[in-house]
């Protein structure tokens, strides 16, 4: 699912929001529908409808959605991907407006950014950002692997535990089979 774009419709005296959105690939043209942003809002469904499929891709919808309507509201462009400049804390709102108007919208833009496009920052750290920025890639990077690592010794934790306690299970619920032939006296009794 894609956003393409934010309007207001301005009906009987008043505003009302709305969304367009589409799915990514090929139906991308054929299938743009217009939605209120009101209508998105999973807190504005009651508490006694809030289980179910639909809730929960009303939701995932608004996950989507919601960053990107509050941006369009404070005349912000949200990017599709990346880490947004203002949610970094390497630059100031100042910076941030500077670097909106070179096309730099994500720390990554900015740690890719060009000599030519540093040249026309009208700061003086401009190289200095730059350096900032692939910093708090390389940190980011390094903390995600680090709690994935974490995260998979949790579970391999918690999986060696189910194994002892079936294998635990298993050894008092069934007695030990013997090779071979019975003895003659289960044989009888059999």
């Amino acid at each position: 699912m894609r956003i393409i774009e934010f309007k207001t419709d301005y009906a009987k005296g008043r505003g009302v929001d709305k969304v367009l959105l589409a799915p990514s690939g090929e139906n991308l043209e054929k299938m743009q529908t217009w939605h209120r942003v009101a209508k998105l809002d999973p807190d504005a469904v009651p508490e006694e409808r809030r289980e179910g499929d639909s809730y929960a891709m009303l939701r995932m919808r608004w996950d989507m959605v919601g960053p990107a309507y509050e941006a369009w509201r404070k005349d912000q462009a949200i990017p599709e991907t990346g880490t947004p400049l203002p949610a970094w804390a390497g630059v100031t709102p100042q910076q941030v407006a500077v670097l909106r108007k070179l096309d730099l919208r994500t720390v990554e833009e900015l740690a890719d950014a060009s000599e030519g496009t540093l040249q026309k920052m009208p700061f003086v750290d401009s190289r200095r950002l730059k350096t900032l920025a692939r910093a708090f890639l390389d940190g980011r990077s390094g903390s995600d692997a680090a709690e994935a690592l974490a995260a998979a010794n949790d579970r391999i934790a918690a999986m060696e535990e189910m194994l002892r306690e079936m294998q635990a299970d298993s050894a008092e619920d069934t007695p030990p089979k013997r090779r071979g032939r019975p003895p003659k006296a289960e044989a009888e009794a059999a």
